[in-house]
């Protein structure tokens, strides 16, 4: 019995990481972190006063004394919150809360296929989308297009 439940072990640790993949690890200076994936090739300025990372969708800029240090390694994007330039998205399993949004603005959720699948409206600023099943997506806003990978 012991020689079989290793290898289950062994099997399940490996599923379990599977959605951890490399990533820019920027250390803020109120101790959180922001994590953008290396798969968007991301690229850094640094000037005097400021931090900008650009991806092909979007772009994001801090003040440089906020920024303390950054560096590349993994992380788990399985429970993944999302900085753009209008909001900030957390996805959990299925669901996309979407916080800083403008009153009544509409929020979509994309399918591959091109198909709105989920539609909201921001009410105090937030909006809550649901994916039908899990898979890659497209969340819209006003001012900002995401893409992200769902898991249950």
């Amino acid at each position: 019995m012991r020689k079989l439940l290793f290898p289950l072990a062994v099997l399940s640790a490996s599923f379990l990481s599977v959605s951890a993949e490399q990533a820019l690890v920027l250390k803020m200076s109120d101790g959180s972190g922001k994590y953008i994936r290396l798969t968007d090739f991301p690229k850094i300025r640094i000037t005097d006063n400021t931090f900008s990372v650009s991806t092909p969708a979007n772009d994001l800029e801090f003040p440089r004394r906020e920024v303390k240090s950054y560096s590349v390694a993994d992380h788990d994007f399985s429970s993944v919150r999302t900085v753009g330039a209008d909001c900030t998205l957390e996805c959990r399993g299925l669901e996309i809360a979407i916080s800083g949004l403008r009153e009544n603005s509409a929020a979509r959720l994309i399918d591959m296929a091109g198909r709105t699948v989920c539609l909201a409206k921001a009410s105090s600023g937030k909006a809550v989308l649901t994916a039908p099943a899990p898979g890659a997506y497209l969340v819209e806003t006003e001012t900002s297009t995401f893409k992200t990978v769902l898991r249950k």
